[in-house]
């Protein structure tokens, strides 16, 4: 188990390969960029440290979200969609919690439900940009899909 301190600490580091990731990427250099993220999942389980966590201001699946996208940059959709499953399960999670509230209660976590919505949104939104749909003349179909 990791305190709130300790978790900050990992997410920075979390954070400091997403962004080498997605400059690697950036300078067509994938496979090191693969590599650099699958170390640091490696380094960090998700059993202890898992990518989708409830955290202040939501910031810890903020932070995966960037991950996510470092993983989709490089390539490596095995582990975006591991990334992604994560998260979109804490976040559904929340949203139910949240639409299970009665009283002053729904009012006063307002805002992080639709902070929770809006990192929903935000992921569906990086999926689609790394996984544009292939329009056909009277047909629409996704390439593949990062959720597999």
């Amino acid at each position: 188990y990791f305190d709130e301190e300790n978790r900050r600490h990992l997410n920075t580091i979390r954070n400091a390969y997403a962004e080498l990731a997605i400059d690697l990427s950036a300078k067509n250099r994938k496979e090191e960029a693969k590599k650099a993220l699958q170390l640091v999942d490696k380094m960090m389980l998700d059993e202890n440290f898992a990518y989708g966590m409830v955290s202040r201001g939501n910031m810890h699946n903020k932070n995966s979200l960037l991950f996510l996208e470092a993983c989709l940059m490089a390539g490596d959709t095995t582990l975006a969609n591991k990334v992604a499953a994560s998260v979109k399960k804490d976040l559904q999670q929340q949203v139910k919690f949240y639409n299970g509230l009665t009283g002053d209660k729904v009012e006063q976590m307002g805002d992080e439900k639709r902070m929770a919505e809006s990192y929903l949104q935000g992921l569906e939104q990086i999926q689609t940009i790394y996984n544009p749909r292939i329009q056909i003349p009277g047909k629409m179909m996704a390439a593949d899909s990062v959720n597999k």
